[in-house]
C-alpha cells in the first residue's frame, strides 16, 4: 500500500522500558537498526490507507493532541481524541529514495533524528498472530521517499525588491568613477 505525502519524525533511539528517561536521555541506535516514523492526522482527514471497511485501523491509533489537552484543561473538561498517529517500522533493507524519486543513500540516525521529514511509504500490513506474539505486526516499510522540511522560518519569503537606479544614472556614475570627477552642484547663494 502506498501512504499519501505526510509530515513527521523519525524515532532512532532504544526503547526504554522503564519510562523513565526523557527522549534525549535515550541511547541513539545505530544506523543499521530498525527505527520508526511517525506522522499524525487530524481524526477526521485520516487518509484511505488506514481504514479498514471504514473504520480506523487498529495500528492507527486515536490520540488527544497536546492543544486539546490543554483547552480541555482550561474548560474543566475530559479530553477528546482529535489525531490520530500512525507509526511505520523501518527495517535495514528498506530502499531509499530523495524527493526526485532518485535511489539515496539511507540518512545517518543523527540526521534522521534532527529534522522534520516529508515522506511518502510504500509498506505492508503485518496483522498480529495470537499464536507467536513476538511476531512482527504493525505497519512495514518496504520504500521510502523522503523530503527534509525546511526549518529555516524565513524560506521562501523574500523582502520588497531593491530600486535599481535607471541606466542612465549608473553609465553617468560609471564615468564619474572612471574620469575621477565628481559632479558638485552649485550652492544657491
Amino acid at each position: 500500500m502506498l501512504t499519501p505525502k505526510m509530515t513527521g519524525i523519525f524515532d532512532c533511539r532504544k526503547y526504554d522500558q522503564s519510562g523513565k528517561k526523557t527522549h534525549d536521555q535515550r541511547e541513539l541506535l545505530a544506523n543499521t537498526d530498525n527505527v520508526t516514523f511517525s506522522a499524525l492526522f487530524p481524526i477526521n482527514e485520516v487518509p484511505e490507507v488506514f481504514l479498514i471497511n471504514g473504520q480506523l485501523d487498529e495500528f492507527a491509533r486515536p490520540k488527544v493532541s497536546k492543544r486539546e489537552r490543554l483547552a480541555a484543561q482550561a474548560e474543566n473538561r475530559q479530553p477528546v481524541e482529535d489525531v490520530v498517529s500512525v507509526k511505520f517500522k523501518i527495517g535495514q533493507n528498506v530502499r531509499w529514495f530523495n524527493e526526485h524519486a532518485k535511489p539515496c543513500d539511507r540518512p545517518t540516525n543523527v540526521e534522521l533524528e534532527a529534522n522534520r521529514w516529508n515522506v511518502q511509504i510504500d509498506f505492508a500490513r503485518k496483522d498480529k498472530n495470537a499464536a507467536d506474539p513476538l511476531k512482527p505486526s504493525g505497519y512495514w516499510c518496504n520504500n521510502i521517499m523522503v523530503e527534509k522540511v525546511e526549518n529555516n522560518p524565513f524560506a521562501g519569503q523574500a523582502f520588497a525588491p531593491i530600486d535599481d537606479p535607471e541606466p542612465e544614472e549608473e553609465a553617468a556614475q560609471a564615468e564619474q568613477a572612471a574620469t575621477g570627477t565628481q559632479k558638485h552642484d552649485d550652492l544657491p547663494f
